[in-house]
């Protein structure tokens, strides 16, 4: 079993040089939270075909208003849910207890205890709660309790019904913006995105590039709360992963690579945290863009807004809650300011889709068992 250490994330933004952690915990004093009982409200539900493959037939993912409840019941054929709740953009929100019909609360039993690595998240105006993001953790059919702090003021839950998936379809909705790159150049980074996912056993499909011509949309800020990044990634289609490839990030956040809008992000919810932001400038090497590499960035942060995390962090400390991803500790850093380097964790981590920090010059595409557990049971999948 992997140590418990603090693990603080609400964004992840991925860079040559750093991937961390952004967002921050909170307070779990019971007097932060709202206990007041209400049913379910109303109910939205989308039904979505899985593909053809091994897992061909038909699943459903439903989206359902809780409000201001505390709990919420899943039938006998659930297989995965996020509990997300929403605020103020001046408020933290987020959950500091799920109970399962077992009357286990996730954050502090089993083996892997979300409030051991923070993975419930908190966060300024979003944060929530993926089962499974362990895979002891499993959505039992019952009635799920939870609490939460008292910025929250509207929680939802989406979960994903039907057969036990074999082999789940990803299904992408790519956009881009600006005028200085082309479709065919972001139909190249999909299709090794495509390729490393089906490499995993996976299926991908992908819709149609839409072009977003609006200039207001070509270089934005990383800040998912931001008014005009906010309006962009929420015209997302809610039952699709959105990746959206910009000119480049505004200001200050200039060169960083990618983006996830959370881990996860508010699956089949069309909200400002439904996507993934990707910058092709950051991705220009040597005066042309890299396709391989932005390739390889949309897919580490599309396994960010899914729910994976990075198996070791830059601290060489921190490591993620699944069982069979390496880990790279600080003594094996050739720089301990610098962190653990991929070069210096190759057969510890270093090759993983999800390392940390991104190396052009190392092949950085696997994925484990778990993690592609994880995936396939995510409520976007099909």
């Amino acid at each position: 079993m992997k140590s418990f250490v603090y693990f603080v994330t609400a964004l992840c933004v991925f860079a040559l040089a750093s991937c961390g952690g952004g967002g921050g915990g909170g307070s779990s004093d019971d007097s932060d939270m709202d206990g007041t009982s209400i049913t379910t409200t109303s109910t939205t539900t989308t039904t979505l075909s899985s593909g053809t493959g091994s897992n061909a037939g038909t699943s459903r993912m439903e989206v359902v208003e809780l409000g201001t409840g505390t709990s919420f019941t899943l039938p006998s054929d659930v297989i995965s849910f996020v509990v997300s709740a929403f605020g103020e953009v001046s408020s933290f929100v987020g959950f500091a207890a799920l109970t399962n019909p077992n009357g286990e609360d996730l954050f502090i039993t089993g083996n892997y205890p979300l409030a051991a690595y923070d993975l419930a998240l908190v966060a300024e105006s979003y944060g929530n709660v993926l089962v499974p993001m362990v895979t002891d953790h499993a959505a039992m059919a019952g009635e799920w309790n939870f609490q939460y702090y008292q910025g929250t003021n509207d929680v939802k839950l989406t979960m994903r019904t039907g057969s036990t998936p074999t082999s789940s379809v990803l299904k992408i909705k790519p956009y881009l913006t600006g005028t200085q790159y082309s479709v065919s150049d972001v139909e190249g980074a999909l299709a090794i995105l495509k390729n490393i996912y089906e490499k995993a056993g996976l299926q991908v499909e992908l819709d149609t590039v839409s072009v977003l011509s609006d200039s207001k949309f070509q270089a934005v800020s990383s800040d998912f709360n931001n008014i005009i990044t906010s309006e962009m990634v929420s015209m997302g289609s809610a039952d699709r992963i959105n990746l959206f490839f910009i000119e480049d990030f505004s200001g200050e956040d200039a060169g960083t690579l990618g983006i996830a809008a959370g881990i996860p992000g508010s699956l089949g919810i069309a909200s400002n945290r439904n996507g993934v932001l990707n910058s092709l400038e950051a991705h220009v090497l040597g005066g042309a863009l890299d396709t391989q590499l932005l390739g390889e960035t949309v897919a580490h942060e599309m396994g960010h807004f899914i729910g994976l995390f990075h198996p070791t962090e830059k601290n060489g400390v921190t490591f993620d809650p699944l069982a069979d991803t390496a880990e790279c500790s600080i003594s094996m850093a050739s720089s301990a300011l610098a962190g653990p380097q991929p070069s210096d964790c190759i057969g510890f981590g270093g090759e993983n889709l999800m390392f940390w920090q991104g190396d052009p010059s190392i092949d950085q595409t696997s994925l484990t068992s778990d993690q592609v557990h994880i995936i396939n049971y995510s409520p976007v999948a099909k």
